[in-house]
């Protein structure tokens, strides 16, 4: 999956035309992604941070996160970015 990793809210937000016109945008399939990372422990996720970020999923187990879903889009560190993605931890 692609686009997991929304900069700014205006990235994220829910449709994609914005004031008659079509910014960048990665729409709500982060939001899916961000429910399963919250509820799911028989899987292992994480998103890589590229091309707004791509994301894994595979069986296995996992520490959901417990944070909001919104902290998933926006500017953090590279320290925060690499504890919520546990991936093969």
């Amino acid at each position: 999956m692609h686009d997991l990793n929304p900069p700014t809210a205006q990235h994220a937000r829910e449709v994609y035309e914005l004031n008659g016109e079509f910014p960048a945008w990665n729409g709500t399939r982060w939001q899916g992604y961000a429910q399963f990372r919250k509820e799911e422990p028989n899987l292992e996720m994480c998103v890589v941070d590229v091309d707004w970020g791509v994301g894994f999923v595979r069986v296995g187990r996992q520490n959901c996160y417990a944070g909001p879903i919104e902290s998933f889009w926006g500017p953090r560190s590279e320290p925060e970015r690499i504890a919520e993605s546990d991936f093969g931890a």
